[in-house]
């Protein structure tokens, strides 16, 4: 065996065999992630269906296009309703926005879903025909078609509680 100082040790080091490790284990794979629910699970009873849901944003979508009519027809023909006023003494701009804030409303919440939109709806519907009762009076045209949209709407949002879930899916 050669002295640790010599040459031939140096050279019998270096190319003594270095011994390898064993490599670690691969990580882990990684773990399953957790199953996203699905909407029929996350739907509760009194929410809307979803052919419903649909619906119902459309027909408030076109209560709140008819009462842009009002709204446009009125400017042009120069008669004022009670929530626009005359333009010569115009109403404050958040009473004048107030059958369009009903109808914006409406569709949010059939948006979200929220388990109480036919209820909504139907007080919604009512106070749209309360807009409407306060126009008779003064432009009864335009009275009329207010009322007719709070009543149509109305008849619409008690038909749409049959499109409520009954119980968890």
């Amino acid at each position: 065996m050669p002295r640790l100082g010599s040459a031939r040790a140096h050279r019998c080091i270096a190319f003594r065999a270095v011994p390898t490790a064993v490599p670690p284990p691969p990580p882990p794979a990684p773990a399953a992630a957790a199953p996203v629910p699905t909407t029929a699970a996350r739907v509760r009873p009194g929410q809307l269906t979803r052919p419903w849901q649909v619906a119902t944003v459309a027909a408030w979508g076109l209560t709140l296009l008819a009462l842009i009519g009002v709204w446009k027809a009125s400017r042009e023909l120069g008669l004022a309703t009670w929530w626009k006023g005359p333009e010569s003494q115009p109403q404050p701009f958040l009473v004048m926005l107030l059958p369009f804030y009903l109808p914006l409303g409406m569709m949010a919440a059939a948006l979200y879903n929220v388990r109480l939109v036919p209820w909504l709806g139907v007080g919604a519907g009512l106070v749209t025909g309360l807009v409407g009762i306060g126009d008779l009076g003064r432009v009864a045209r335009f009275g009329v078609i207010e009322v007719a949209l709070g009543a149509a709407m109305t008849v619409f949002s008690l038909a749409s509680l049959s499109g409520r879930y009954r119980r968890p899916i």
